[in-house]
């Protein structure tokens, strides 16, 4: 079963025409079909990369001469000077959950955003280990404000990466609404009116959804056809 694109009955996927208003029903090929869904895997894969860091290891640098001095110890960084970078480094990434908030209300999500938000949660996490236990008051206050930030980074990411993943079923020509719902946005849902087993299969096995959205912090994958059918994945 599908549904007619005028009046949202469900009819055959056989039929020529809707028995409720007669609009004719357009008919995808099976070879679009396949074209699509290899330019969907390809895109996914690409994306998936986004969301871990894939730079590879640099060589170890050469062992300096035997006979050269010694070099002196590295002066340890002033407290002050570290303290009003890790400030600044929190202010700027608040700014940009701000604009990336404003920027999904109008555009799509990126691969860029999404490992943008990976290397601010790094960030967040190395000034939360440095500041959350601290004496000072000031240090201690930006210990946790960096533990906050990174609750709300991490649930934006997930936004982003739903929002990123939808462009990529609408550019390959698959009406596919796909959101990052509940309260910790930890539930990816996939809505299409021509969700079966079968297309789902291909999700959690070609596609590697799946591991994709466990990497982001998601708990639950909801396939659905927008109707009745539904399929629950727990990661």
């Amino acid at each position: 079963m599908t549904a007619c694109k005028e009046c949202k009955a469900k009819i055959s996927t056989t039929a020529e025409a809707c028995p409720q208003c007669g609009a004719k029903v357009k008919k995808t090929s099976g070879c679009a079909l396949v074209v699509a869904g290899l330019f969907v895997l390809i895109a996914l894969a690409a994306l998936g990369r986004g969301c871990t860091d894939s730079t590879p290891p640099r060589r170890a640098a050469a062992p300096a001469p035997a006979r050269a001095a010694a070099a002196e110890p590295a002066k340890a960084a002033d407290p002050a000077v570290a303290l009003s970078l890790a400030k600044k480094a929190v202010e700027e990434i608040e700014a940009r959950l701000k604009s990336n908030e404003e920027r999904l209300k109008k555009y799509y999500g990126t691969t860029g955003q999404v490992k943008q938000a990976t290397a601010d949660l790094v960030r967040l996490a190395a000034i939360k280990g440095l500041y959350e236990k601290s004496d000072k008051k000031d240090e201690k206050g930006l210990g946790a404000r960096a533990d906050a930030l990174m609750t709300r980074v991490s649930q934006q990411q997930r936004d982003v990466f739903a929002s990123a993943t939808e462009e990529i079923f609408i550019k390959s020509g698959m009406d596919i609404k796909i959101t990052a719902a509940g309260a910790k946005k930890e539930q990816l849902r996939l809505k299409y009116v021509l969700m079966s087993q079968p297309l789902v299969y291909k999700f959690q096995n070609d596609a590697k959804l799946p591991e994709q959205a466990r990497l982001l912090g998601f708990k639950k994958i909801v396939y659905s056809d927008g109707y009745d059918a539904t399929w629950n994945v727990d990661l």
